[in-house]
């Protein structure tokens, strides 16, 4: 079974910036905030100014929100569309192998997605 993740809220964010500035280290304020101290350090590094190193809680909640608009799974696409999407690259994978294998017969070392692992001679 898979891990229950719960993303930081606004007030977790206010929480954390406050004792962020109090000098508390993330994995103390993992623990007042009961989270991981991964969690809090992803947060703390992901959304800390650039010009200044400083975590700001209302713009970390706004950088969350955006991430969160524009992810794959809240796109504007629908399920068919995305299941065309899926569809399509499949094909094209067995398309790709079809051809390496009618080219090249079963031999893996001749298929052309290892052309770029074998070291090649240099000849001037």
């Amino acid at each position: 079974m898979g891990m229950k993740y719960r993303q930081l809220d606004g007030e977790e964010r206010s929480v954390l910036a406050a004792l962020r500035l109090v000098g508390l280290k993330p994995a103390e304020i993992a623990r007042e905030l009961g989270r991981h101290r991964s969690t809090v350090s992803r947060e703390l590094k992901r959304n800390a100014a650039p010009y200044d190193g400083w975590y700001r809680a209302q713009r970390a909640q706004q950088r969350a929100h955006a991430r969160r608009y524009r992810s794959r799974r809240n796109s504007q696409f629908g399920r068919g569309q995305w299941e065309r999407v899926e569809a399509i690259r499949d094909i094209s994978g067995a398309v790709v192998n079809e051809h390496a294998h009618d080219n090249h017969g079963n031999d893996p070392k001749e298929h052309p997605s290892r052309r770029y692992w074998r070291a090649e001679p240099h000849t001037t």
